[in-house]
């Protein structure tokens, strides 16, 4: 008995992760403050999230866009990608693989993108972006590294939870 009662206690836990992988929100606000800790390390100020939110909700982007967009700043190279010294190089690999796949580098797959920053690095960005790890695991719409998904305009969330905020993710038919 004991042991049924902590393998379900045990199951239970580890739903919340489980779920929120499952889940999505169509706060827009939400997924653009989870980009930006991401992929900057901060929160965005109000303009800069009042614009993302707009754009999202508008449809006129996805969260993979976003996530390019802020990996390829001026900020974001600067803060993180700078240093042109071979250590560095490395270190901001090791930097684009937290940020952009939300995991740790590979030793094989940090010395072949190390490579490719060697020669420009938003190339190396835009690699990793569409790489087939981030495409099985982020899609268009999931934030790397924080298990939040947008399925807001563009997706059908007739099938919202009440008062829970979050939706199974449906995409709509695309023309």
């Amino acid at each position: 008995m004991r042991r049924r009662t902590a393998l379900l206690l045990t199951g239970l836990l580890a739903v919340p992760g489980l779920a929120a992988a499952q889940t999505c929100t169509s706060d827009a606000r939400q997924v653009v403050t989870a980009v930006y800790r991401q992929v900057l390390e901060r929160s965005p100020n109000g303009s800069e999230a009042t614009s993302w939110v707009n754009r999202f909700t508008s449809s006129q982007t996805t969260v993979r866009e976003l996530v390019q967009e802020i990996a390829t700043s001026a900020e974001h190279k600067q803060r993180f990608l700078a240093n042109g010294s071979e250590a560095g190089r490395r270190q901001a690999v090791a930097t684009l693989y937290r940020h952009l796949l939300g995991r740790e580098a590979d030793a094989g797959g940090l010395e072949s993108n190390l490579q490719l920053a060697r020669r420009d690095m938003d190339e190396a960005i835009s690699a990793f972006i569409s790489s087939p790890e981030y495409q099985q695991k982020f899609g268009e719409q999931v934030v790397p590294g924080q298990g939040v998904r947008y399925c807001g305009a563009q997706y059908n969330s007739a099938a919202k939870t009440a008062g829970s905020g979050s939706a199974t993710w449906i995409p709509t038919a695309t023309a």
